[in-house]
């Protein structure tokens, strides 16, 4: 699964929660996904009535 959510865009990095919820155990590995601007798909299209 931590290859799954490596190709996603999560990775290790030092954040502010990592502070909050230290007392969750040594033992937890915590991956974040920063928000940034993701190209636009170019296997789908979205279209709507306009109603």
């Amino acid at each position: 699964m931590e290859v799954a959510y490596r190709f996603a865009g999560f990775e290790e990095s030092p954040r502010s929660c990592v502070e909050a919820l230290d007392g969750a155990g040594r033992d937890v590995e915590r991956l974040h996904l920063v928000a940034d601007p993701r190209p636009v798909p170019t296997t789908m299209r979205l279209e709507t009535s306009g109603v």
